[in-house]
């Protein structure tokens, strides 16, 4: 098997195994995203708060998933993407 076909079962193999998950994750972000932005725009920020924390954790579930992907060279890319800053 060369390295291409190696590669995308892997993928495939990552993809059945966690797409459940990445389908959960990525739903629930967007819903947390648009709780917050709701409260904020509706009631306060401090009423946001606790949907952007609920956000980051997701994010940070999210990464460590996306993580798991077998090419390497993504990685970087997928933690830039998902860095969002502490201290909230």
């Amino acid at each position: 098997m060369n390295q291409l076909e190696n590669l995308s079962v892997q993928l495939q193999t990552f993809f059945a195994d966690t797409n459940p998950e990445l389908e959960f994750l990525f739903d629930s972000l967007l819903l947390s995203l648009k709780t917050a932005s709701k409260h904020a725009e509706l009631t306060s920020i401090s009423r946001a708060v606790p949907s952007i924390k609920h956000t980051q954790n997701l994010s940070r579930f999210l990464e460590n998933t996306l993580l798991k992907l077998p090419i390497r060279s993504l990685h970087e890319h997928i933690s830039d993407f998902l860095n969002i800053p502490k201290g909230l």
